[in-house]
């Protein structure tokens, strides 16, 4: 196999820019990839065919033709380093004071504010709407 049947078996014209033979070879090997065969003798096929395309390819590559430069990785913003706000790490500022409700996930620590909310205030605002709808029904005399 010479260079010019290597640039026919990737389906490009001779002279073409690394970058486009690449991608030319990448789609062709692809499309002929063993796994995506359905039954035995197809795969054998997609196998010949597949080592075929992989062979042009690296026969262009130890002719000199130059390998395109890697494409540059772009750095993860800080947003994405945490999932949904959960983290193991200690929260900025707080140093080791992370309560047991906030090392099992719940994002939440309990304060004396929260206490108060949450133990007294909130039911005993249930209990008022229970007794005031109770009065309501009494003015309407509604057995």
């Amino acid at each position: 196999m010479d260079a010019a049947q290597a640039y026919g078996i990737l389906g490009v014209e001779p002279g073409a820019s690394p970058k486009e033979v690449q991608l030319a070879y990448r789609r062709k090997a692809l499309e002929s990839h063993p796994d995506r065969a359905g039954s035995p003798e197809q795969a054998e096929y997609f196998s010949r065919q597949f080592l075929h395309i992989r062979d042009a390819y690296e026969l262009l590559r130890k002719q000199g033709f130059p390998i395109p430069e890697p494409e540059k990785v772009v750095e993860r913003p800080a947003y994405y380093s945490r999932t949904a706000g959960r983290s193991f790490a200690p929260k900025e500022g707080e140093g080791e004071k992370v309560g047991a409700l906030e090392k099992l996930g719940f994002g939440f620590h309990i304060d004396m504010g929260s206490l108060l909310l949450w133990g007294m205030l909130i039911p005993a605002g249930g209990i008022g709407a229970v007794l005031f709808i109770k009065y309501l029904l009494k003015q309407l005399q509604i057995p």
